[in-house]
């Protein structure tokens, strides 16, 4: 009711309701990575909760971002590419392309495929500012978690 242009002067005065600032603001630039936790849910499903540092008892999005944009891979069980048993050659870990996602909410959850249960999953985030891209924060270390059916 306080941003109604059909309110006269005096309807204000009467309500209490004061005219509301319009003017655009810039947002400043994010500087602060997000704390990551990741949870293995049955059924194939990753739960994703985000933190500020300072508000570790719950998920909490930065005051200045519109989403959480996340990407994550996977990394399949290692394979032995060496064939001499007394000189094993290092394990090779075969990854899939990155794929990115956004979530408007701190604490979210992924759904994977059933051919995806049991793989590694591996994610980053950031603080994303939607409309000055060039203003989202630094993406924050990898977590991993292994999906479970």
């Amino acid at each position: 009711m306080a941003g109604s242009k059909a309110l006269t002067p005096d309807e204000r005065l009467i309500f209490n309701l004061k005219v509301p600032d319009r003017t655009p603001t810039s947002r400043p630039a994010i500087d602060v990575k997000p704390d990551v936790i990741l949870r293995a849910k049955e059924g194939m499903r990753m739960q994703v909760e985000c933190r500020l540092e300072h508000d570790q008892t719950r998920p909490s999005k930065h005051k200045d971002c519109d989403v959480v944009e996340f990407r994550h891979w996977f990394n399949t069980a290692p394979t032995s590419v060496g064939t001499d048993p007394t000189n094993p050659a290092p394990l090779a870990t075969a990854t899939v392309v990155k794929i990115i996602g956004e979530s408007g909410r701190a604490k979210f959850i992924i759904q994977f495929a059933e051919t995806d249960a049991g793989k590694i999953l591996n994610l980053e985030a950031r603080w994303k500012n939607s409309k000055e891209n060039h203003k989202s924060g630094p993406w924050c270390e990898v977590v991993s978690a292994r999906v479970i059916w």
